[in-house]
């Protein structure tokens, strides 16, 4: 029975890739273009079953328009083909198993001009190719007839995003490598986020208690209103554990005040209408960018900034959650999403702090403990603390 659903599926993503293939072309050619977005997002689905087809084919066919007008080196077709191959893994019907990321960041890092993945262009394509994976995940399960006009409007703004952002990375590689790249003829006219000059912000912080995150999300609380500065506090207080472990230099300090800033912006966004582009936050991200920048916390052909970057947007997606769930009583399963998301969360932090702070000379021991799905759930006993810190373990052994 399962092989004939997927042989189903399969029949199905073709027929409706040809369809939003020939209408699209049909468009593109008639204004004399490869691909136009504006003439695909015109096309955009009304069912969400339909999305993950219609994403895909939009995708591929963008990305093969952009490597015709790419430099042709190795660098570079080994760029598209990994791009290619993580697109189609996160649309396929079928669970895709394992989501080529590692290969990905490698070629992305292999690009002269991306920094060895540092580069700003790179952080933004790494951002919005992780929303891409997580949304597409999320609407595999989705067999709504009609979308409802926020779900509309959200996953419209995302397929822009992805596209725009795609675009910006291999237009600013390219130029560098001699071949300029006019986005305008794909009909994108996407402002990258400027880089505004960083404002000084003197911040006294001081670890008042030993910190252990694992120990502290055994006191998630019941209700929805408790539970959003829960998580805050949790993160604030992870952090400044954290950074009492670092070297007392400014860079650190400014990247530890920047990651607060940029997890505090998630606060200010539409549950309905959030997407990672909002003003707020893509303002904190940039921010952030430049001030773990100096750090150099990144290896060619580790995937440490596209785990930084996972764990921030899978926290944020958190965060969100919360805020849509409303005041009232949290499920169960919320308080175990909410505990793994965080865990996730300061894993990925601590790791690239690590890396960083090797890099500067200084050894630091941040060991998780093995914290699995079924230890990581809230223990019913402590529902309700209100977000009080509890004195546990230090996070100096454990995290």
């Amino acid at each position: 029975m399962g092989r004939i659903s997927l042989a189903v599926c399969l029949v199905l993503l073709v027929a409706l890739s040809n369809v939003y293939e020939t209408q699209a072309q049909a468009q593109a050619q008639a204004q004399g273009k490869t691909f136009s977005v504006l003439d695909y997002l015109a096309l955009f689905p009304k069912t969400g079953k339909e999305f993950a087809p219609y994403a895909s084919k939009g995708l591929l066919d963008f990305v093969g328009a952009l490597e015709g007008k790419s430099p042709t080196t190795v660098e570079f077709k080994n760029f598209f083909t990994n791009l290619k191959g993580y697109i189609t893994s996160c649309f396929q019907p079928a669970p895709p198993g394992s989501v080529k990321s590692d290969q990905l960041f490698t070629a992305i890092s292999a690009l002269k001009g991306s920094q060895t993945g540092t580069s700003f262009d790179s952080w933004r394509l790494i951002e919005a190719l992780v929303s891409m994976e997580k949304l597409s995940t999320e609407m595999k399960t989705s067999t709504s007839n009609v979308m409802p006009d926020p779900q509309w409007d959200r996953l419209s703004g995302s397929m822009f995003e992805w596209v725009g952002r795609i675009g910006l990375f291999v237009k600013a590689v390219s130029e560098i490598n001699g071949k300029p790249i006019e986005l305008k003829q794909f009909d994108i006219d996407y402002t990258d986020p400027t880089y505004a000059s960083l404002s000084k912000q003197s911040s006294v912080r001081q670890s008042t208690s030993p910190f252990s995150l694992p120990f502290y999300l055994r006191n998630i609380p019941k209700t929805g209103k408790d539970v959003e500065p829960f998580a805050y506090t949790g993160m604030q207080t992870f952090l400044l554990d954290l950074e009492t472990r670092c070297l007392a230099n400014k860079d650190f300090k400014e990247f530890f005040v920047k990651l607060n800033d940029y997890m505090a912006s998630f606060k200010t966004v539409s549950p309905d209408t959030y997407s990672l582009e909002s003003d707020n936050i893509s303002t904190q991200a940039m921010h952030l960018f430049l001030a773990l920048s100096p750090l150099d916390g990144t290896q060619v052909g580790k995937s440490d900034p596209w785990k930084l970057v996972d764990g921030l947007v899978t926290m944020g997606d958190a965060l969100v959650e919360i805020k849509k769930s409303g005041p009232g009583a949290i499920t169960f399963e919320q308080s175990k999403e909410l505990t793994s998301a965080m865990v996730k969360w300061g894993r990925a932090v601590g790791e690239f702090v690590k890396a960083a702070s090797a890099k500067k000379g200084v050894t630091m021991d941040i060991s998780f403990e093995n914290y699995a799905s079924s230890n990581a759930s809230p223990t019913k006993a402590a529902a309700g603390n209100g977000g009080n810190i509890p004195t546990g373990q230090s996070a100096k052994t454990k995290a």
